[in-house]
């Protein structure tokens, strides 16, 4: 809740036949109580990079691939999306956390379904700052690291929406630790 409304997050992860990350995208609604409806306010793709040399998040499947193995120690990746939080600042800006499907999905050292060999996965995620727009009446996820308003240093890192981050400095751990 917030300012007497409610906010709920939530994916189009992509999956089904012949599924891209050009197909996944976040969306917030807004609910209303006292006129009982929602509204989407906030809507943006997840098909940017955001780690590594790969794109940020990848469709949700639900079968385990042995390709997702990053290394001869066992390390795992396939990023997949959900909206997991969402935050107002001081300012009202909306603060919105993505986390790693695949996190849930997996563990430390963890067996495949022959029972070996042993796989860890390394759990991705996001966070990203958006701005209102007191015009469209709807928020505005953040661009090259800026909000509207305020740029940070992670403007032109080739990560985040339009190639920089709000929130920099946040790296996913890689097999090296």
């Amino acid at each position: 809740m917030h300012r007497g409304k409610l906010y709920v997050g939530v994916v189009c992860d992509g999956s089904g036949l012949n599924a891209t990350t050009a197909d996944l995208n976040a969306n917030v609604y807004e609910f209303d109580p006292a006129v009982k409806t929602f509204s989407n306010v906030l809507s943006f793709s997840l098909d940017y990079k955001s780690y590594g040399i790969k794109a940020s998040f990848l469709p949700w499947v639900d079968t385990w691939d042995p390709l997702w193995q990053q290394s001869n120690f066992g390390y795992c990746d396939h990023a997949q999306a959900i909206l997991s939080d969402i935050e107002f600042d001081g300012d009202d800006h909306m603060v919105v956390g993505i986390m790693d499907r695949l996190g849930m999905q997996g563990g430390f050292n963890q067996e495949n379904t022959s029972g070996h060999p042993a796989y860890s996965v390394i759990s991705l995620g996001d966070v990203l700052r958006s701005t209102y727009n007191s015009v469209t009446h709807k928020y505005e996820i953040e661009q090259n690291a800026s909000d509207g308003v305020i740029q940070t240093d992670g403007r032109n890192t080739g990560f985040g929406p339009d190639g920089g981050e709000y929130y920099h400095g946040d790296n996913a751990l890689d097999i090296n630790g």
